[in-house]
């Protein structure tokens, strides 16, 4: 994931899309590298200022593993796009 964000960080004018459009071109690489059930709307966050937009993905997973100990993965991470 963070280096499917980092990649579209550097395609030109990509600062100027809407957040739709932002949020189909991450489902649309997130299917072509089979990332799959994840919920953009609600761990992706589009923060708009002067100097262009930033991509906000924050989220954590737990999965069971024995008993009481769970395995968990945690991302926050943050991409800058520009006009």
């Amino acid at each position: 994931m963070s280096g499917l964000m980092d990649k579209m960080a550097t395609e030109p004018g990509i600062g100027n899309k809407s957040d739709n459009e932002l949020r189909a071109m991450l489902l649309k690489r997130f299917k072509l590298n089979n990332i799959r059930d994840f919920n953009l709307k609600e761990h992706v966050q589009f923060d708009r200022h002067a100097k262009g937009t930033d991509i906000v993905m924050d989220y954590e997973i737990r999965i069971p593993l024995v008993y009481n100990v769970d395995l968990i993965a945690a991302f926050d991470k943050t991409v800058s796009l520009r006009d």
